[in-house]
Formats: C-alpha cells, sequence, structure tokens
C-alpha cells in the first residue's frame, strides 16, 4: 500500500508538471518572450529545429499561426494527451489504492486474527503443560501403587508359604499322631488280652481256691473283682489318654504331650515291677 501511494504521488505530480507548461507558455507570450526564448526556458530546442521543416506545406496547416506557435501547441496536444494518460493511470491507481487499502484492512483483520489465534496457542500450550504435569504426577502415582501391590503380593505370598508350611507341619504332627493312636490303640489291645489273661488266670485261682474252704473262696471272688474292676477302670482310662494325647497333639501343645507320656511311662514301669 505504501508502493501505491508512492505511485499516486508521482502521478499526480507528473500531471500537475504537464499542466504548467501550457500555463507557463502562455504567461511567457505575454510577457513578450520569443518562441526561441521560451524555448530554451522549457529545454525543448528542437522545436524549433522542426520549423524549417514544415514551412513548406504550412499554408495547409497555418491556420493563422506561425509554425513555431503551431509547433509549440503541437507539443502542448501531445501534453495534453499524456495528461489524460496520467489522469487514467491515476484513476487506476486510485483504484488499486483503493483496493490495496481493503486488502491492508483484511491484513489487519487477519493480523488481529492471528494474534488472537496465538494467544488460544498460547492459553492451549499452557493448558497441554498443566495436563502433562498432571499426567506425570499421575505417572509417578501409578508406579508408586504398582510398587505397593507387588510388595503386598509378596508379603502375601510369603505368609502363604507360611500357611503352606504350618499346614505341613500340622499334616506332618496329624501322621504322627495317628501312628502314636495306632500305637496306643494296639498297647490297649495288648492291655485287654493281658486283662482277658489275668480274668482267666483269676478264674483258675478261684476254682482252685475252693478247696480251702467256702471264706476263702468269697474272699478270693472279692480280690478278683477288686481286680478286674481296677482292670476295667484302667481300660477307660487308656481311652480317656488317647483323645487326650490326640488333641494335644493336634493343638501342638508340646507340654501336655510331654505329661501324658510321662504318665505312660510311669504306668509302664509299674507294670513291670509288678
Amino acid at each position: 500500500m505504501r508502493y501505491g501511494a508512492i505511485c499516486y504521488g508521482g502521478m499526480l505530480s507528473k500531471i500537475n508538471d504537464i499542466r504548467c507548461f501550457a500555463d507557463d507558455i502562455a504567461q511567457w507570450r505575454v510577457d513578450g518572450l520569443t518562441w526561441a526564448q521560451i524555448a530554451v526556458k522549457l529545454g525543448e530546442e528542437d522545436i524549433l529545429a522542426g520549423t524549417d521543416e514544415i514551412r513548406s506545406y504550412w499554408p495547409r496547416l497555418s491556420e493563422g499561426r506561425t509554425p513555431e506557435e503551431y509547433l509549440f501547441y503541437w507539443r502542448v496536444s501531445q501534453r495534453d494527451e499524456e495528461l489524460r494518460e496520467w489522469r487514467r493511470r491515476a484513476e487506476g491507481a486510485e483504484a488499486e489504492i483503493e483496493t490495496l487499502h481493503q486488502q491492508a484492512q483484511d491484513w489487519e483483520l487477519q493480523k488481529q486474527s492471528l494474534l488472537e489465534l496465538q494467544q488460544q496457542h498460547q492459553i492451549q500450550q499452557a493448558e497441554c503443560n498443566r495436563l502433562r504435569e498432571e499426567a506425570h504426577l499421575r505417572d509417578r502415582a501409578a508406579v508408586a501403587d504398582a510398587e505397593r501391590f507387588r510388595q503386598q503380593i509378596r508379603d502375601i505370598t510369603k505368609q502363604a508359604n507360611t500357611w503352606q508350611q504350618k499346614a505341613t507341619e500340622a499334616n506332618s504332627r496329624d501322621q504322627e499322631a495317628r501312628a502314636n493312636i495306632h500305637s496306643l490303640n494296639q498297647k490297649i489291645v495288648d492291655l485287654q488280652r493281658q486283662l482277658v489273661e489275668e480274668k482267666a488266670r483269676a478264674d483258675k485261682a478261684t476254682s482252685e481256691t475252693q478247696a480251702y474252704g467256702e471264706v476263702r473262696y468269697f474272699m478270693g471272688k472279692s480280690e478278683l473283682q477288686k481286680q478286674l474292676d481296677k482292670a476295667n477302670e484302667g481300660l477307660s482310662g487308656w481311652n480317656d489318654f488317647g483323645v487326650s494325647l490326640l488333641r494335644a497333639h493336634r493343638a501342638g501343645n508340646k507340654a501336655e504331650i510331654a505329661q501324658l507320656l510321662g504318665r505312660l511311662e510311669i504306668w509302664a514301669q509299674s507294670r513291670g515291677k509288678a
């Protein structure tokens, strides 16, 4: 637009120069200057050089003018045509200037739009930075949560292994208790067999003592009954002993197990002495 304004200004200056050309010639004629002097003032000495050439056909062109005057006015007419051409150019330049002015307004609007877009871009960039920072914080929190979950899994796995070990130990103790119970049951069977043998011997002793008299017989029978009652009581005690030992083994109560086994050892020793 600045270039168009400069061109338009140059056109106006040229038009003004052409207009002054004719005005100056008229004024100089009024002032009494000759055509030769006017030609020198205007720097148009070549006009005078053509006067001799046209004198041969001057009657046809004179119309009351001298050759010099004709040439000068012919040059003025040329300048008028040039003036009209420059005016047309000036009008075109004005239209172009208007177009450029409209383009400048459009560019100003585009510039304003670009500034607004730049502001929006800055706002969006700030929002993106904020979201990126939040995402970074969430990622760090997620990593921390994942590490915490992995630690929990390790703890649970460790606890599960501990429980598995305890279950294995409990199963081993249960098998040991079953073996002990089986052994105790076998001992109970042996004691029952001994009790039967004792009873048989008692029956035999009873039959043998009948010859020694009725009182001795009844006394022997009473003693045998006491032994039988004692044996039955011992058998019931063995059942209670086995249940207590199994319960203590399942509970893992080593002190009670040791106490029960100690009682069993004492009983076995007493039977051996007997």
